[in-house]
């Protein structure tokens, strides 16, 4: 017996990301001993994108790419010794933008509130409680299946943001990541000289906060304002690109986890009065309420699947203030209990 299938709407589009990401991509691959026109052909993509660094190519294709490279290569931590070697002068407009702030702190912000003009249906946030620190990542677009290689990579690419500052040998207390542990897991440890503990709730560099403090090497005003005008332009043909409701939808999934988001705090966010938002959502087909609704259908197999999740632990994730709110949703979407649908899957994996 097989539990309930978890389909979810998904995107009207699917993510994309800068090419950027994908410079040096192909010496790498073929450093590997494998054929990266045979990898980026497999993916839907072509040699020679990251030519165009400010072009666009979905995400999922990219995602897609790194898996054909470690299957090709038969290196299982290929993506994580990839985005060992990545530098900041490497992603584009984001490691200029991180690299020309003041300090340490102000370049992660910088690159944490511009990540959504270099990667859509993803966060990026930077988090302090006490002297600690924890800069998350997280993938939301339901088109990436596999998450695995795209979560090594980027936080190799975010450490070495803070290794341009504090050295090559500096190292977090401790590394993060949502999948499972993989067989060559030492391999996690030696790249990021510090404690990595799988199966967690986000992707995240934890260390203190007193680096935040540490000015940046190669810090120009003057080159700041200009990538950061860069951006905005980027920025503003995304927003014409993308739909409200979808940009309504990312909004939901990164205020979830703080608790049940209202419809005035997205407006707030977005920038537009609760009113307004209201009517062009109506005009558009849809509601807030449907929004989120949606955004919590798509999340659960994500989550479902996270099986260090309590089932209370899932359904506070998705903003549900009680357990039983949560059991007769899932019982509504897919017809039996989330206990049930976990037991199934497991007697079956």
């Amino acid at each position: 017996m097989h539990p309930p299938p978890m389909t979810s709407r998904r995107q009207i589009a699917p993510g994309t990301v800068l090419a950027s990401v994908a410079t040096g991509f192909e010496a790498f691959v073929e450093s590997q001993g494998a054929d990266a026109d045979a990898v980026l052909g497999r993916a839907g993509l072509h040699r020679g994108l990251a030519a165009q660094p400010s072009t666009a190519i979905p995400l999922s294709s990219y995602c897609r790419a790194l898996d054909e490279a470690v299957a090709a290569t038969g290196n299982d931590n290929l993506a994580l010794w990839f985005g060992d070697q990545f530098q900041p002068s490497s992603f584009g407009l984001l490691g200029y933008l991180a690299m020309s702030a003041p300090t340490l702190g102000c370049a992660l912000q910088n690159i944490a509130g511009q990540f959504p003009v270099h990667q859509q249906y993803s966060y990026l946030r930077l988090r302090r409680h006490e002297d600690l620190c924890r800069l998350e990542y997280q993938v939301y677009d339901n088109s990436v299946l596999n998450r695995r290689h795209d979560a090594e990579l980027s936080m190799g690419m975010f450490l070495n943001v803070m290794r341009h500052t504090l050295g090559d040998h500096w190292a977090p207390l401790e590394v993060h990541f949502q999948h499972d542990k993989p067989e060559a897991w030492q391999e996690h440890r030696w790249v990021f000289g510090a404690d990595v503990r799988f199966r967690q709730s986000h992707n995240a560099l934890v260390f203190r906060q007193d680096v935040l403090a540490q000015p940046m090497p190669n810090a120009d005003h003057n080159l700041q304002l200009l990538i950061q005008k860069s951006l905005e332009l980027l920025a503003s043909t995304r927003q014409a690109s993308d739909g409200l409701p979808e940009r309504v939808k990312l909004q939901i999934m990164e205020m979830l986890e703080t608790g049940l988001p209202r419809m005035e705090d997205v407006a707030t966010r977005l920038g537009i009065p609760s009113w307004t938002l209201h009517r062009r959502l109506g005009q558009e087909g849809t509601g807030y309420k449907e929004l989120l609704e949606q955004v919590r259908k798509e999340q659960i197999p994500i989550l479902m699947r996270q099986r260090h999740l309590s089932i209370s632990e899932l359904a506070f994730r998705l903003g549900y203030s009680e357990v039983s709110a949560f059991s007769r949703a899932f019982q509504r979407w897919y017809g039996v209990s989330p206990k049930h649908w976990r037991d199934v899957e497991a007697s079956t994996s």
